[in-house]
């Protein structure tokens, strides 16, 4: 059901711990096209992030 999508490694630890709690995790455009991590997102939340990578390639 979740799909998988890599994001850069250089996040920090303490906005990962606090995406953990809350469930919510904001990322820059930078962090979104890195590579070096595996994230699970719900499908319609993948999309999402999908559309915002693309939109930061054109």
């Amino acid at each position: 059901m979740y799909r998988e999508l890599t994001i850069s490694s250089d996040i920090p630890a303490r906005k990962l711990a606090k995406a953990f709690k809350t469930g919510k995790i904001s990322l820059t455009s930078n962090e979104l096209k890195g590579s070096g991590s595996l994230i699970h997102l719900h499908p319609t939340s993948y999309e999402k992030a999908l559309k915002a990578r693309k939109a930061v390639e054109v």
